[in-house]
């Protein structure tokens, strides 16, 4: 869709511009178009300033070229072959001999002696379309995203049987088995307190008294 973005570009802006840089390069565009209404294609360039005394006033030197769907050629500006003095290049399909199909757009580089970006306004009733196969010119080739159609799964043939894990059963010891050897508990006798000796009684002296 149009929008500021992709339409209106300010000075130094090179987001989303088609650039020239050599003779010889071209784009190409495809529309899948209706007899309803006419069509028009028009392509416009800033073209570097030439020197005063130039032979060429013009550097750099674009071409516009639409090619309906039966093949014929049609040049901008009313002429019967490439522009090569205007910056400014349109050609209009009248509405009596639009013919319903693939419309090719064609922009190319004639000479290039600085890079060029370019403006390319397509008008009419139209889709824009991916490149037309090889040997179907007529053919549009409209890209309108991923079907909707459901994708139908594989159908699996009766219920899925998943194999139960068997607990693993150990290998029963050949002969007894060895009874556990109890370590004897030594049991220490308390130690009894020992009764502390009882004082013997001191006798003490007796005073006779003195005459």
């Amino acid at each position: 869709g149009i929008t500021p973005q992709n339409s209106l570009f300010l000075e130094g802006d090179a987001a989303n511009m088609q650039v020239f840089t050599a003779a010889g390069q071209s784009h190409t565009y495809w529309f899948a178009v209706t007899a309803d209404r006419e069509f028009r294609a028009t392509l416009a360039w800033f073209d570097p300033p030439a020197a005063v005394s130039a032979a060429e006033t013009i550097l750099n030197d674009l071409d516009l070229k639409v090619v309906d769907p039966n093949g014929v050629e049609l040049f901008p500006n009313g002429l019967t072959e490439p522009d090569r003095v205007n910056v400014n290049e349109h050609i209009t399909v009248s509405l009596s001999n639009v013919v319903p199909g693939l419309y090719a757009v064609h922009v190319t580089a004639n000479t290039i002696r600085l890079d060029q970006p370019f403006a390319l306004v397509v008008s009419g009733s139209f889709v824009a379309t991916t490149a037309a196969p090889t040997g179907s010119p007529t053919t549009p080739t409209t890209t309108l995203g991923p079907s909707s159609s459901p994708t139908s799964l594989p159908t699996t043939q009766g219920p899925t049987t998943f194999p139960t894990d068997t607990p693993t059963t150990l290998p029963t010891p050949q002969g007894p088995s060895p009874s556990p050897t109890l370590s004897p508990t030594t049991t220490k006798p308390s130690a009894e307190p020992t009764p502390a000796p009882s004082p013997e009684p001191t006798e003490m002296p007796s005073r006779t008294p003195t005459l």
